[in-house]
């Protein structure tokens, strides 16, 4: 795990150059976004396990199972549209400029983290 931190640590502070994308997005790919953030990432699956463990070992009734997992779901949904949704009005902020420097600020913490995990 150290050896691919300070290998992707360097190739993000080096060698990296960010594409250039003016695409437009329009608000159904918003929705796929936000699907797709919770579909792929494995957190999401491991807290969702977690989050209907809990109504079936309590005194819940039925009706109340079903609520508390609906309401959950609707509340992560717009969550996450909303996420998608206002990460499109960063462009205006992320300059190239800033996203350089981003970039590189990243790949030195992944440096620092890989020889942290290496060495202690």
């Amino acid at each position: 795990g150290a050896l691919m931190l300070i290998l992707y640590g360097s190739y993000q502070l080096f060698l990296f150059k960010p594409k250039q994308n003016n695409a437009t997005i329009n608000k159904g790919s918003l929705y796929a976004t936000a699907a797709s953030i919770n579909l792929l990432n494995p957190a999401n699956a491991a807290w969702w396990l977690g989050l209907f463990a809990i109504p079936p070992a309590s005194t819940f009734n039925l009706v109340n199972k079903i609520s508390f997992g609906l309401s959950a779901l609707i509340a992560i949904f717009f969550t996450e549209v909303l996420i998608a949704y206002f990460a499109q009005h960063l462009k205006v902020w992320l300059t190239e400029k800033r996203l350089n420097t981003l970039y590189k600020a990243v790949g030195f913490v992944f440096i620092v983290l890989g020889i942290k995990l290496l060495f202690f």
